[in-house]
């Protein structure tokens, strides 16, 4: 797990990712909700918008220290996030 200079550097080239990332990006990514919510995805165009959603959404989840796309159930309320993930995934792979 990255420490806390890293956690930083991280953040920091994320926020720098979003910032500078094309509009059209950004409304890919806000038109992609309407098939977010469906229960199946039909056609090559809703699996292009699944792209463009996640395309966007990794850098959301890694300025949030979520890279892994979950928020993992708390097993250790004094580890954060990445631990619980870690924590997590042992515990499921018993």
């Amino acid at each position: 797990a990255p420490g806390p200079i890293e956690r930083q550097v991280i953040f920091l080239k994320e926020l720098r990712a979003l910032w500078s990332m094309p509009q059209e990006s950004i409304d890919a990514y806000f038109a992609a909700n309407e098939v977010m919510g469906q229960d199946k995805i039909t056609c090559r165009a809703e699996e292009d918008m699944v792209i463009d959603w996640y395309n966007v959404l990794n850098h959301f989840c890694a300025l949030g220290n979520v890279e892994k796309m979950y928020i993992a159930p708390v097993l250790d309320a004094a580890a954060g996030n990445q631990e619980n993930q870690r924590l997590f995934e042992e515990h499921m792979s018993r």
